[in-house]
């Protein structure tokens, strides 16, 4: 049976494609998990919309998991 899980109360993403003289076709990701006990965040910019939201989400997630370990081991804790 899969652990359940009450760490991350919701997320957030924004896409903003950024236009202009010195960058033509780039889409910015930001997108942030509210959790607990602090919020992550993420930005990834890429020539595509969905790239650069895999880059931030994969981001993301490497991120949860780091403090989701640390958590988990409360001897390593400050």
């Amino acid at each position: 049976m899969r652990e359940e899980r009450t760490d991350i109360v919701g997320a957030e993403v924004a896409v903003e494609e950024l236009t202009g003289d010195t960058t033509p076709h780039v889409y910015e990701v930001r997108a942030v998990v509210y959790m607990r006990p602090e919020n992550i965040a993420a930005v990834e910019k890429q020539e595509t919309a969905s790239g650069a939201l895999k880059g931030a989400l994969s981001a993301l997630e490497r991120q949860v998991r780091q403090i989701r370990e640390k958590l988990a081991e409360p001897w390593n804790q400050p």
